[in-house]
């Protein structure tokens, strides 16, 4: 599987990549995500005309770290029309894919 990110990818989407990688089952292709590892809660106050959001838990990859932005395992841009991405990336990956897949080893 390959899973396509970049710099708008954020969240819950950057927990799935990251599982999915850190467990062998993808390699993450295009440029860093955008880093939201925080879970918040609105607080309204009392008066009820203002809140506060409220970081109330971080998202960690399964490996036990923070999501500060996801690096993919290859850097991939976007290409501009009229470019063949396939021509750019494919190549690259065909390598890559073998050498993760062999070295990859899941959390206990």
């Amino acid at each position: 599987i390959y899973v396509l990110v970049n710099q708008n990818t954020a969240s819950a989407s950057e927990l799935v990549a990251a599982a999915l990688r850190d467990n062998c089952r993808a390699t993450i292709v295009g440029t860093k995500t955008y880093g939201k590892s925080s879970i918040q809660s609105v607080v309204q106050l009392e008066d009820g005309e203002a809140a506060f959001k409220l970081t109330i838990a971080t998202y960690t990859t399964p490996l036990g770290e923070p999501i500060t932005g996801i690096v993919p395992d290859i850097y991939a841009e976007y290409l501009p029309k009229g470019k063949r991405a396939a021509a750019h990336i494919l190549p690259r990956l065909a390598g890559k894919l073998s050498r993760r897949l062999s070295t990859c080893s899941p959390p206990p």
